[in-house]
């Protein structure tokens, strides 16, 4: 790619890439986003699966990338402390590895597919979006979907931006530990409320997903016929003042 590009590698602000990427070709674009002049990259049409490991680590340029679309893996760190201002993850995306975009304080939406193509749907990894402060809700809710299958320790920590903001979960997702928390791991992130959608209980690893301190968030919302059973939960009645049916529409 470099010898194609020529003095493109110093000077080019947008790029399209088409084909395969060599390890040669991706040390190029993180070179062009992170020292030269690259600020917005479409490699929705590569046929690699996999966003490698720090690819864009530190990429101070880049504000704008599309994401291959059979991406399967964004792999650990790929994206860790960019300064991407918005991500589209494609249905075919299986795994968001851990501290994928750790501290890209630029990082304002994520747009994530309602289901995903993949058996197992998407897991999202430790720290993967730890310290996104500018992270914001759209319409005042910042929605998991469904296809969203498990979120990882500390996977939204600090992201202060959402406070505020309605969180849907619309599936069964399983909510490790502290994933919804400030700085320091005792306080949640302040959402408004919560509104559980699933039509069973969603699983958490503990009492510390929403905080590790005693403060509660004022609001729960569930299925009517779960709200006997979130409220006898341990684990949700220790985060939430008020657990009730979702209104009906």
């Amino acid at each position: 790619m470099a010898s194609l590009l020529g003095d493109k590698v110093n000077t080019a602000s947008s790029l399209e890439v088409r084909g395969t990427l060599t390890a040669a070709d991706w040390t190029t674009l993180k070179t062009m986003a992170t020292s030269n002049a690259l600020v917005s990259l479409d490699i929705s049409r590569v046929t690699n699966t996999e966003i490698p490991t720090e690819a864009f680590r530190g990429a101070a340029k880049l504000t704008t990338i599309k994401l291959p679309n059979n991406l399967v893996t964004i792999s650990d760190k790929a994206f860790y402390e960019s300064k991407l201002t918005e991500i589209g993850l494609p249905a075919t995306l299986k795994t968001l590895g851990e501290y994928a975009f750790y501290k890209s304080t630029s990082l304002s939406k994520i747009t994530i597919p309602e289901m995903f193509t993949v058996e197992g749907g998407l897991e999202i990894k430790k720290f993967a979006f730890d310290g996104c402060t500018a992270l914001a809700a759209v319409d005042d809710e910042f929605v998991i979907p469904a296809g969203v299958t498990k979120i990882g320790v500390v996977a939204f920590r600090g992201c202060t931006g959402l406070a505020n903001s309605t969180l849907v979960l619309s599936g069964e997702t399983y909510l490790d530990d502290r994933v919804f928390v400030l700085n320091g791991d005792q306080e949640p992130i302040a959402f408004s409320k919560v509104v559980c959608k699933s039509k069973k209980v969603i699983s958490m690893a503990g009492t510390a997903t929403f905080g590790k301190g005693a403060t509660k968030l004022p609001l729960l919302q569930v299925p009517t016929d779960l709200v006997d059973d979130y409220q006898k939960n341990d684990k949700w009645k220790a985060k939430f003042t008020t657990i009730e049916a979702i209104p009906a529409e």
